[in-house]
C-alpha cells in the first residue's frame, strides 16, 4: 500500500444529517479518510452535527476546521449569495494556507461551494488542486420553463468571471459529472478533465435500504426531488402519464422558495389534488421512499443524487433523461434518450407507463436498481475513485507538494 496522503478538502456543505450535496460530501470525505489523512474546511453551521457524529463514530484520519463570516449567515438563495460565498471561500483559503504551513498537504480538493459553487482560491496553494465534481444540468431551452432558462443564463455569466477561469486554468484536474460538463470545463481552460462517480452509500445503509419492502400496489406513486429546474419538467411528464393512470399520485420535494411555483405549475396542468409539494423535512426520506414506486427525476446530476441513490438501493427504479444523468449513477439503460420539448415529456411518461402496467418490467427494474447500488456505489469503490483523482492530480500538478511541516496536528475538530 502506498504512503497515505495529506488531503485538504474544501466543502462548504458537509453534514452527516444534511441532504443533497451536504450529505454527499460527508460520505465522500469519510470514504477518502479510510486510507488517507483528510482535513475538511467547512461552514461553522455544520459544527454541531459533525462533532456529534465524530463522538459516536470516531474517524482517526478525518479532521475538521470550521470557518464563518463575522456577523453574517449565508442564506441559501438571494442576490448577495455569490458575493458572500466568494468571501467565505477567501476566508477558507486563508485558513488553508495556515494549515498547509503546519501540516504540509499533498493535494487540495475543492469539493463543493453551495450556491455559487464554481470559484475557488485553493489554486493559490503550492499543491495540486482537484476542482469539482461539477454537476450543471444539461436541459435544452425547449425543455425548460422561463425561470429555469433565466437561471441558466445567470450561471453562464458567472462562468465568465475571471476567478472562475483562473480556477479552471490552475486546476490539476477538473471533474465533471457528464461529458457535456467536462467539455464546458475544457472551454474554461481546464488543462485536464475527468469523470467522477458522484455518490455512494455506506454498506450498512445499503443493507437498511434494501430491507424496505415493496410499496402497496395501488395507488401508483411517483416521487421527485426538485433539482436544477427538474420539478416543472417532472410535473409535465407526470400529467401525460396520469392520463393513462388516473389513480396515480405525485410527491414533489422542494425548498421553500420553489414550492409556490411548483404548486402553480401543478394547478395549471390540472393536477392540484394529484401532486403534493412537500418541504424536505416534512417526512423522513425512508418514509417517502417506502411509499413510492418510481422516482421521476429528469436531472439527477445535481443535489438530488444521494436521495436517488437511496431510492435505488430500496429497489425503486429511476426515470431520468440521459443528458441530465451523471456518469455511472444509473444502471445501463435506465436513463432515457429523449428529444427536446414535448418529446422529452412523452418519453418520460412512457417510461413510467411501462413500469406501472407490467409487474414483470417493474420487478426487473427494481432488482437491477438494487444490484447496481450494492455493486457500483459502495464506500470502497468511492474511495478508490477519489484516490485515483488525487493520484492523477498529484501526477499532473507542477507545484511542489508537502513542504516540511512545522508540526503535526492530531485534533479531529479545530
Amino acid at each position: 500500500m502506498s504512503t497515505p496522503w495529506n488531503v485538504l478538502v474544501s466543502a462548504f456543505a458537509c453534514n452527516p444529517e444534511g441532504t443533497g450535496e451536504a450529505r454527499a460530501a460527508w460520505t465522500q470525505v469519510n470514504a477518502l479518510a479510510r486510507r488517507h489523512r483528510v482535513w475538511v474546511l467547512t461552514a461553522e453551521n455544520n459544527r454541531a452535527d459533525v462533532e456529534a457524529k465524530m463522538l459516536s463514530h470516531p474517524a482517526t484520519h478525518l479532521h475538521f476546521a470550521y470557518s464563518s463570516l463575522p456577523l453574517v449567515d449565508i442564506p441559501e438563495r438571494g442576490r448577495g449569495v455569490p458575493v458572500l460565498h466568494s468571501a467565505w471561500q477567501w476566508r477558507a483559503y486563508v485558513r488553508a494556507r495556515r494549515l498547509h504551513r503546519e501540516i504540509g498537504f499533498d493535494v487540495a480538493w475543492h469539493l463543493n461551494g453551495a450556491g455559487d459553487r464554481m470559484a475557488s482560491f485553493l489554486w493559490m496553494l503550492p499543491v495540486p488542486l482537484v476542482w469539482g465534481p461539477h454537476v450543471w444540468t444539461e436541459f435544452r431551452d425547449g425543455d425548460r420553463p422561463f425561470g429555469a432558462r433565466l437561471q441558466r443564463s445567470v450561471a453562464a455569466l458567472r462562468m465568465r468571471h475571471p476567478l472562475v477561469r483562473l480556477t479552471a486554468r490552475n486546476s490539476a484536474l477538473a471533474l465533471g459529472a457528464t461529458p457535456g460538463v467536462r467539455a464546458k470545463l475544457g472551454e474554461l481552460g481546464a488543462r485536464s478533465t475527468g469523470g467522477f462517480l458522484p455518490a455512494a452509500l455506506p454498506d450498512d445503509e445499503i443493507r437498511d435500504w434494501a430491507a424496505i419492502p415493496p410499496p402497496p400496489a395501488d395507488p401508483f406513486r411517483v416521487l421527485t426531488f426538485d433539482s436544477g429546474g427538474s420539478g416543472e419538467l417532472a410535473i409535465r411528464a407526470f400529467a401525460m402519464f396520469r392520463a393513462l393512470h388516473p389513480r396515480s399520485e405525485h410527491v414533489l420535494v422542494a425548498s421553500a422558495n420553489r414550492r409556490p411555483g411548483l404548486r402553480r405549475a401543478a394547478l395549471e396542468m390540472g393536477l392540484p389534488g394529484a401532486v403534493q409539494v412537500e418541504e424536505p423535512g416534512a417526512r423522513g426520506l425512508s418514509r417517502r421512499v417506502a411509499d413510492c414506486h418510481v422516482v421521476l427525476q429528469p436531472s439527477i446530476a445535481g443535489s438530488a443524487g444521494p436521495e436517488c441513490l437511496a431510492a435505488m438501493a430500496a429497489g425503486r427504479p429511476i426515470a431520468a433523461l440521459e443528458r441530465g444523468a451523471a456518469d455511472g449513477l444509473l444502471p445501463p439503460g435506465a436513463a432515457i434518450r429523449a428529444g427536446a420539448g414535448e418529446e422529452a415529456f412523452r418519453d418520460l411518461a412512457m417510461a413510467l407507463h411501462e413500469l406501472a402496467r407490467s409487474g414483470d418490467v417493474y420487478r426487473a427494474a427494481s432488482q437491477a436498481s438494487k444490484e447496481w447500488v450494492s455493486s457500483m456505489h459502495t464506500a470502497e469503490r468511492l474511495e478508490i475513485a477519489m484516490a485515483q483523482c488525487c493520484r492523477e492530480a498529484i501526477g499532473a500538478g507542477r507545484k511542489t507538494a508537502r513542504p516540511p511541516a512545522t508540526r503535526v496536528l492530531t485534533g479531529a475538530n479545530r
